[in-house]
């Protein structure tokens, strides 16, 4: 984002609202060093049950900001969940017709 370089990565929160809640965050990384930087900014904890929520994509499109997650694991529950922002470190808003693509209305026979 202009000069500066960020990170996002998933994790376990420290508070969980439930067993299997995953968190996106973001930190800001110095190319000097390669360490991670300033505060953490925790984005989103995910849509639609928001169960391992993880794999964050980061997108910048006429100044807002797009973030592009997986979750509910590798079986049938797999989605993809789309959340936008004005800012890179938010508040990330998600899209209200999450999971944006999904086998979750199909049969046990047809999961990703």
């Amino acid at each position: 984002d202009g000069d500066r370089v960020w990170y996002t990565g998933t994790h376990s929160p420290a508070t969980p609202d439930y067993l299997g809640e995953g968190e996106i965050w973001l930190q800001e990384v110095d190319l000097n060093t390669w360490s991670l930087i300033g505060p953490i900014s925790y984005l989103y904890r995910g849509a639609c049950g928001g169960v391992w929520t993880e794999g964050p994509h980061l997108y910048k499109r006429d100044g807002r900001y797009y973030l592009i997650t997986a979750e509910g694991g590798t079986g049938y529950h797999h989605a993809v969940m789309a959340a936008v922002a004005d800012k890179i470190t938010g508040p990330y808003v998600s899209n209200p017709r999450n999971p944006i693509l999904t086998t979750r209305h199909l049969s046990y026979n047809n999961w990703v």
